[in-house]
């Protein structure tokens, strides 16, 4: 039987694959708060589900909605959950395909922080600009 944090996060990522920002809602605390490294326009800190659903928003519409993000693992304890993923999208001409991981902090059943994290973040920023 998974854990229920590799539950809650492989929840998370298919309801972001089918664009279902209500359950994405309902695994989040409302003072989240989501970690983008690197120097491109999508790179900061955000603060808040409605932050963090903006961010979403902007990924979303710059790509076209070509953006998807492939589960290869999810590893997880009672307070963290890592997620293995493959990631690519479209943008402007440009498209871009990398591995990567997200880090999770989950207390009381809701994620209340993620680090970003890319194989390549110089790809990364060149990509989004």
């Amino acid at each position: 039987m998974a854990h229920p944090n590799e539950e809650l996060l492989r929840k998370g990522y298919k309801a972001f694959s089918e664009s279902d920002l209500e359950t994405i809602g309902t695994l989040f605390a409302d003072d989240v708060v989501w970690h983008n490294p690197g120097k491109s326009s999508i790179a900061g800190d955000y603060k808040g589900k409605e932050q963090v659903f903006e961010l979403f928003g902007k990924v979303t519409q710059e790509t076209g909605g070509t953006f998807k993000t492939e589960v290869h693992d999810v590893i997880a304890n009672d307070e963290h959950a890592v997620v293995l993923v493959t990631t690519s999208a479209e943008k402007g001409g440009k498209s871009y395909e990398g591995n990567g991981v997200g880090v999770y902090h989950v207390k009381d059943g809701k994620v209340t922080e993620a680090w970003q994290l890319a194989e390549d973040q110089y790809a990364i920023d060149e990509f989004w600009g």
